[in-house]
């Protein structure tokens, strides 16, 4: 028996237990979802007979070097930015307990995470209408 046909048979094996367990307990399912993630590997199956699949990975693999250098250069955008913000609105934005808001520029971290969000255009409306009051 082949080695890649064992591990497709793994897999299979496994997405079957998934099922077995899921549908007798709803509890183990957050638990036992990380099976799906084997099924991904059925397409090492695929790569070792298709040239052209295995051109396309090289090239994604050449890519992701370049990608890197973005992901680091995106990262210190948002750390220059958050220290901006975090001199420019710290303790400025109102902290009102009816409206439950993590969009401040008090900590850190919080505000690290406002400035991704205004960056990827996520509810930059709402930390903008917070930033005007």
């Amino acid at each position: 028996m082949d080695k890649i046909n064992r591990i497709d048979f793994f897999i299979i094996l496994l997405s079957y237990v998934q099922i077995i367990i899921t549908a007798n307990s709803a509890d183990l399912l957050k638990y036992v979802r990380f099976l799906t993630a084997f099924k991904v590997l059925r397409i090492a199956r695929l790569s070792r007979k298709s040239k052209f699949l295995k051109f396309i990975i090289s090239i994604i693999r050449q890519a992701l070097s370049s990608f890197l250098y973005l992901f680091v250069l995106l990262i210190l955008f948002i750390f220059v930015y958050t220290l901006i913000g975090m001199q420019l609105f710290g303790g400025t934005f109102p902290t009102n307990p009816e409206i439950s808001t993590n969009f401040n520029f008090d900590t850190f971290w919080i505000a690290f995470i406002t400035v991704f969000d205004i960056i990827t255009l996520d509810n930059w409306i709402d930390i903008m209408a917070l930033g005007i009051h």
